[in-house]
């Protein structure tokens, strides 16, 4: 989004050295993706602080740069001083946000934010101009930057999805992103460790919904959370709730699920898809329900989601040699995301092989919140349970103590995939594969593509 430089530094309190450059290209705050003409925005970070790269962005052509004390550059080179470049990004967003007037869509939970994200935006793109990341951004860091990177001002709707991790982060996202309509996907344990618990979790998350409220947007809610629900009796905002239960107003019904499709019923029409699981049932039930309301034909939905296909590490079904499956769901974890998407086999007659890591940030009930997730693993009945990680170890103890015999822990991956390289499975075999991003499970499903090959 082009704008004058001059215009914005006028809104908050800097000092200016060098002649700005209204004609800049982008902000950026990763010195390896400078381009001529950019703009770096020297950030401050946990292990580094973003002056210690501006050699490296001179070198690569930034025009300019945002920085918290005076450097020795050139002077054709402007530089803005000020007091935190952290909050010069959140301010850079909350001015860009108020140069575009499309409807903004808004959309947080514990799971299946990005999923849904991608959903709305591939129906909503048939009808509407729209805008929205890529992947998975949603703190107060990269929604700046997409806002005034990426942003036209020709946009009908901007979807954006927005993550927390501690007490104020939503606070900050609403500031820039000012929502005119809400998405909650569910209130589970996610960032216990900054959150304590899931009512503080939902506390954090339904700061949206006061400001939907405040601000007469609406939001569409998950149903059949009961967290969610037991809250939202003391709201006026304009809400929809989607789910499988008799509570929706966006009511849906699964009618088949096996590992790799399934079959929903919503308002008595059939939809079958090429992918499966409860929590892709939430996401689908959640697109239909937005793009509905906004005024697109159920039919002209499924159209647009039929072909939808799970992205890298979030539900990938990928066809290994020797007619062995393996899905790929290694971007993230926690016990909600787990049990939702192991849903699939519930009534799986294939042998299946698990590989579970370790959720993190689940603070002081980790280790239970890890058994527990065993427990209902053990319903599943799978052939092969490894997991990987300190704490994973404690979903094979649940899953032992409920009779599942062939279980496998690891401490560190080298041992892991030693194992795997030996480990006999069977034709036929799922291999599912998750863990906390932190746990790089997406190293063992490089490894087991190497060793089978792709079918």
């Amino acid at each position: 989004m082009k704008f004058n430089l001059d215009d914005f530094l006028d809104t908050i309190e800097c000092e200016v050295i060098g002649s700005l450059n209204n004609s800049f290209g982008k902000f950026v705050i990763n010195s390896k993706n400078v381009e001529s003409g950019d703009i770096f925005i020297a950030l401050r970070g946990e292990k580094a602080h973003g002056h210690e790269f501006i050699g490296e962005a001179l070198e690569k052509g930034a025009s300019g740069f945002i920085v918290e004390r005076f450097f020795e550059i050139p002077r054709n080179i402007f530089q803005v001083k000020v007091r935190n470049t952290n909050d010069f990004l959140v301010s850079l967003g909350y001015y860009a946000r108020g140069k575009l007037n499309p409807k903004f869509i808004g959309i947080t939970g514990s799971a299946g934010k990005t999923t849904t994200k991608e959903m709305i935006s591939s129906v909503l793109c048939s009808k509407y101009v729209i805008a929205s990341p890529s992947g998975n951004l949603n703190t107060d860091i990269s929604l700046p930057l997409f806002l005034v990177n990426e942003c036209k001002g020709k946009e009908d709707y901007i979807i954006l999805e927005m993550g927390i991790q501690k007490i104020g982060d939503m606070d900050r996202l609403i500031e820039i992103v000012k929502p005119d309509i809400g998405v909650v996907t569910n209130i589970g344990e996610s960032h216990l460790e900054f959150l304590m618990d899931k009512t503080g979790v939902l506390r954090e998350k339904f700061k949206l919904v006061d400001y939907l409220q405040k601000n007469k947007g609406s939001v569409f809610l998950n149903a059949d959370d009961p967290l969610i629900i037991s809250e939202i009796i003391n709201y006026e905002v304009k809400s929809i709730l989607y789910g499988f239960s008799d509570e929706a107003d966006f009511k849906g019904e699964i009618i088949s699920m096996n590992a790799n499709s399934m079959t929903l019923s919503i308002f008595d029409k059939s939809f079958k898809f090429s992918f499966s699981g409860l929590h892709f049932a939430y996401d689908l039930l959640a697109s239909f329900a937005v793009c509905n309301t906004l005024g697109l034909d159920l039919i002209d939905i499924y159209e647009s989601l039929k072909g939808f296909k799970p992205i890298k590490g979030r539900g990938q079904f990928i066809k290994l040699s020797s007619d062995i499956s393996l899905i790929d769901e290694t971007y993230n974890s926690n016990p909600l995301s787990l049990k939702n998407s192991l849903t699939r086999f519930v009534n799986s007659e294939k042998p299946l092989v698990l590989i579970v890591g370790d959720m993190l940030e689940l603070g002081q009930q980790e280790e239970e919140l890890h058994y527990e997730s065993g427990e209902f693993i053990a319903t599943l009945n799978p052939s092969i349970l490894i997991t990987y990680g300190r704490l994973a170890k404690k979903i094979g103890e649940g899953a032992s103590e409920r009779g599942i015999k062939s279980v496998f822990s690891f401490k560190d991956k080298k041992s892991l995939l030693d194992f795997l390289k030996t480990l006999e499975i069977h034709k036929k075999s799922i291999i599912f594969i998750k863990g906390s991003r932190g746990m790089k499970m997406e190293e063992i499903v490089d490894f087991l593509k190497e060793r089978f090959g792709n079918g």
